[in-house]
């Protein structure tokens, strides 16, 4: 299978535009001429007559699949070619893209597709481009790492809307964000709860940074007790105007956030459902800028996370997860307290009323 020298939306089109195409494209991006089985990842099966199903030649399995099998593209009835042009406009936009924008931009070639289904593909493509922090491999150098507080502008609002919202004041109706920036190699937020323990902030930046590393930060009291762990720890007080000191500071973190606040005021805000997904994605194009990877390049590597399945009832799952945890021991609103009975009140004797036949 020939590999992308240029792309662009004439390739596209041109390329993409035969559905057996995109089926080899796919089948060449998962198993490179090697089929296997994704039910028992055994490496040999039969081909039949209609070059897209394949069954398992192991005796225990003997199950039937295809290329599109546990991959996100499981079970879609969409054309694979608008998954291939929704993923090129979502790689191709400097900032972010939503399932609205994706889906006007999609309805100008074929009027006929549904804005449900440009949700569904929308979600399960962010989904390919998430980036687990959990599982990062340490890497040795320079760190930045801050935090940054997610929500609606209440001062931007207008007078209806910022009435429902009477009791919210200061940063309680926003989302905490932690960000750790690696100098030079990768980027990794992490949505956490308003109300962050020490032990839940300093567990995310422990997984992602050394010990003998350097890293700055400003005097946040979660950072409290990282001097320990941390061999080359300084902290910037940003409060007595203390921003940097030749190399050590966090400019290049604090400029990342900035971006951010702009595709945040461009979404006019963002759900707590969706937040991380979309972080997710401005991680992996700021780690491709940071690689020198080009478009085209981009795209083919996308393709490699392609086994990430998730259903519509996951994602209604997951939302109403995310709202729980995220929100969790925030008062929006003050609840009126109990009426009071005095002591004194004197009882009322009522007569029970005699059956009637």
């Amino acid at each position: 299978m020939k590999i992308f020298k240029c792309l662009d939306e004439a390739t596209i089109f041109s390329f993409f535009f035969d559905e057996d195409l995109c089926r080899q494209y796919l089948t060449f991006r998962r198993w490179k001429g090697n089929v296997w089985c994704p039910h028992c990842t055994y490496a040999d099966a039969y081909a039949y007559s209609d070059g897209r199903t394949y069954r398992c030649k192991h005796w225990q399995c003997r199950k039937t699949f295809t290329v599109t099998t546990g991959t996100i593209f499981h079970m879609t009835k969409a054309p694979l070619r608008y998954w291939f042009r929704a993923i090129y406009e979502m790689l191709n936009n400097p900032r972010a893209f939503n399932a609205h924008a994706l889906w006007k931009k999609l309805s100008r070639t074929d009027g006929s597709i549904r804005y449900e289904t440009i949700y569904y593909i929308h979600q399960r493509i962010m989904e390919m481009l998430r980036v687990d922090h959990d599982k990062v491999r340490k890497r040795y150098g320079t760190y930045e790492f801050d935090d940054v507080y997610c929500g609606p502008n209440l001062t931007m609002m207008s007078l209806a809307n910022r009435a429902k919202h009477p009791n919210i004041a200061g940063l309680t109706h926003k989302v905490r964000v932690a960000a750790v920036l690696n100098r030079g190699k990768s980027l990794h937020v992490k949505v956490m709860p308003y109300y962050t323990k020490l032990k839940q902030e300093q567990t995310f930046l422990k997984a992602i940074i050394p010990k003998r590393a350097i890293a700055y930060s400003d005097c946040d009291i979660l950072y409290r007790g990282l001097k320990k762990y941390i061999s080359k720890y300084r902290q910037f007080n940003h409060s007595k105007k203390e921003y940097g000191d030749g190399d050590a500071h966090t400019n290049t973190l604090n400029g990342i956030i900035n971006e951010w606040r702009k595709i945040e005021a461009q979404f006019h805000g963002i759900s707590n459902k969706y937040l991380q997904r979309y972080l997710d994605e401005f991680c992996y194009r700021y780690n491709c800028k940071y690689k020198g990877l080009t478009l085209e390049e981009q795209f083919d590597a996308a393709f490699e996370n392609m086994d990430r399945r998730v259903t519509y009832k996951d994602l209604q799952k997951e939302g109403k997860a995310k709202d729980v945890y995220l929100n969790q021991n925030i008062a929006t609103q003050t609840t009126a307290p109990p009426p009071v009975i005095a002591k004194s009140c004197p009882r009322i004797a009522i007569k029970k009323r005699r059956k009637t036949r």
